[in-house]
């Protein structure tokens, strides 16, 4: 039996599809595609690391496509990046996502946006 990872349960599951994908020659798996980033995400987070914020970047994991976890002196935040010239919305998933969250959370779409929800601006 082959077994794939449930990407909402995060826990291993078997797969029928997996295994006749395996079963028969010339047949594979559907890969995810690589998620997109807003033209400003890579400006925003080295600006960050400048001023001394830890950062993952976290915009390819799971269905929500959260931008990043950012930290500085103990606090942490949870950053989706939006790039202003389109006046980026989150998300269905996203929304439920951030209404659910009980620590801090920032919509950015610009560095001052993280600095200010941090207080230092």
């Amino acid at each position: 039996m082959i077994f794939r990872f449930n990407q909402i349960t995060r826990r291993p599951e078997k797969s029928e599809r997996a295994a006749r994908c395996v079963a028969e020659p010339g047949k594979f798996l559907k890969m995810r595609r690589q998620a997109k980033k807003d033209d400003n995400h890579d400006a925003i987070v080295r600006d960050l690391l400048r001023l001394g914020f830890s950062v993952m970047e976290t915009h390819q994991l799971g269905n929500y496509r959260l931008d990043a976890v950012v930290a500085l002196r103990g606090i942490t935040a949870i950053v989706e990046i939006k790039n202003p010239d389109t006046n980026g919305k989150l998300s269905k998933g996203q929304s439920d996502f951030f209404e659910s969250w009980q620590g801090m959370k920032i919509v950015a779409y610009c560095t001052d946006d993280i600095l200010r929800a941090f207080g230092l601006i």
